[in-house]
């Protein structure tokens, strides 16, 4: 089984063609472009959503050691 992070998609894709044996491909960049604000994802979260995220995805956060990078003033 490999795990690729979404962020390291395309080194952890020639990664497991590499040790398939496969040649390499190149993803397209279908993704961009698509959000109409460039807000910080943290604003898109209240701490309610913010733990509900936390609780269903707690085995890839912490396999992946990632963290919430909280942009949130108090202020809003």
């Amino acid at each position: 089984d490999h795990f690729v992070k979404f962020e390291e998609l395309q080194e952890g894709l020639d990664s497991v063609m590499d040790d398939i044996g496969l040649p390499h491909l190149t993803l397209p960049r279908a993704k961009g472009g698509t959000r109409k604000t460039k807000q910080h994802y943290s604003l898109l979260y209240d701490d309610e959503t913010m733990m509900i995220i936390a609780n269903i995805c707690a085995w890839e956060i912490k396999r992946f050691e990632y963290e919430f990078d909280d942009q949130r003033s108090a202020d809003n």
